[in-house]
């Protein structure tokens, strides 16, 4: 279960996956990860991340220079802006269709396709879509790469003023489907289910093999060697946890672009998706499983829409990644790989989120102590005589806090994925004692 309520539960599966309603059911918030009240979010949450996805900025959409097209899919229009920058990774022939043409040395070897809404640099809050930092080689040198951006229509002169520029699909501006609720249904009127759908048939068109699909919320990526790795790959050694390390997108599109395993192993697929970074991977043994995934997928675009003729569905707002996972069947998910997410308070679908007052938490990190406490347990004055100086049993209690002490000791239960961007994580903020060496007993409480 998430964010959006157990899709186990066959009340909710019928409600948002069977009819495809967008209100929230009433029952959803009974088992579910979302806050009633939403923390803010920092916008340069980014900042202290290595390879991160960024949040798009403002810039004059007459500096794309674009080249607009129409392209039919199957009887319906859709159109392309293509930005100057952009144009170099299709092929227009003759007869006015255009195709991707394939990677070359310095490229992505695959294209990258991201579903967005509500989150353009002009609104509220900014979708992860500036790819530049993390679409970087081993030695950090930029990667050339394709990226399609699916909008809706009444969105689309503002995701123009997003930068750094990406190609923009423009969803149809007509009714594409009879939604089994709501009658005859547009695009601007549908959600992520129907953006995946238009770019898996653009995809389609252009003659892609395979795409690689990912959310405007996946913030950075992690190499993971697995506990007891008999094969690592991130020049760690194995342990008896998991290790984590910072990698680029690249890195993941690389490792699963050649020609060798899309052509050999990928054949074999649907969709391969990904692991998300949590807590509960320290654990992690096995490096693919049968399972469901979301957010970031490498889809096979022939075997999906002609072998298994089978596609995102439009009239669905959430849990559509789920649908489609049962509707192909050959699907896998990957542990060499962990994306890290953000949280968005707007756009996408924020409107569907089932909001509770008690919320599962599934990744956090305990309360920051007091430096108060910090300072009388690394002197040991918080200790019972003849009871060890440990912070179990033998610990004394202590005085009552001041006012000021109470207020840092109410500090609420955070996400684990915040730590990364405080200060107390970086060289010059450091907690240290005396002789410059790092407080243990302070960092001790952020070990998971």
């Amino acid at each position: 279960f998430g964010k959006y309520g157990d899709p186990c539960n066959d009340e909710l599966w019928n409600w948002y996956a069977k009819e495809g309603r967008r209100e929230v059911h009433p029952s959803a918030p009974s088992r579910s990860t979302a806050h009633l009240q939403e923390r803010p979010v920092s916008s340069d949450v980014s900042a202290a991340v290595r390879y991160p996805s960024r949040p798009v900025r403002v810039r004059d959409p007459r500096e794309r220079n674009d080249h607009r097209m129409s392209l039919d899919l199957e009887g319906t229009q859709v159109r392309l802006f293509i930005p100057e920058q952009q144009r170099k990774y299709f092929e227009f022939e003759e007869d006015g269709r255009v195709r991707f043409r394939e990677p070359r040395e310095g490229e992505a070897p695959l294209p990258i396709l991201c579903p967005s809404s509500g989150r353009s640099a002009l609104d509220q809050q900014a979708g992860l879509l500036d790819l530049s930092a993390t679409m970087v080689d081993a030695r950090c040198k930029p990667l050339g790469f394709a990226q399609i951006v699916a909008v809706k229509s009444r969105e689309l002169e503002n995701y123009r003023s997003s930068a750094p520029f990406f190609t923009i699909l423009e969803l149809p501006r007509t009714a594409t489907i009879s939604h089994p609720q709501y009658g005859q249904a547009s695009p601007d009127d549908l959600g992520v289910g129907c953006a995946r759908h238009w770019l898996l048939r653009l995809a389609g068109e252009l003659r892609m093999r395979a795409v690689f699909m990912v959310d405007d919320s996946v913030m950075a990526w992690r190499g993971v060697t697995l506990q007891d790795d008999m094969h690592p790959m991130f020049d760690r050694a194995p342990e008896t946890k998991a290790q984590f390390s910072a990698v680029p997108l690249a890195r993941v599109l690389e490792h699963f672009g050649t020609r060798q395993f899309l052509e050999e192993d990928f054949s074999k697929l649907c969709i391969l998706g990904f692991a998300r970074f949590r807590p509960e991977l320290a654990r992690v043994q096995v490096a693919y499983m049968h399972s469901h995934v979301y957010a970031a997928l490498l889809i096979n675009v022939e075997r999906v829409l002609k072998t298994k003729k089978v596609n995102f569905r439009q009239e669905l707002y959430i849990w559509e990644d789920l649908m489609l996972n049962i509707e192909a069947r050959d699907v896998c998910k990957c542990f060499r790989f962990a994306m890290v997410k953000r949280r968005f308070g707007s756009g996408g679908c924020t409107a569907q989120l089932a909001r509770t007052a008690t919320p599962d938490l599934k990744c956090v990190c305990p309360a920051k102590l007091p430096v108060s406490t910090i300072v009388a347990e690394a002197l040991g004055e918080r200790h019972d005589k003849g009871r060890g100086r440990g912070r179990g049993r033998g610990r004394r209690v202590a005085e009552q806090p001041s006012a000021p002490e109470q207020h840092l000791a109410l500090v609420p239960v955070r996400d684990a994925l915040d730590i990364e961007r405080d200060k107390e994580f970086t060289a010059e903020g450091a907690v240290t004692d005396l002789d410059g060496n790092l407080q243990f007993l302070y960092y001790k409480a952020f070990i998971q």
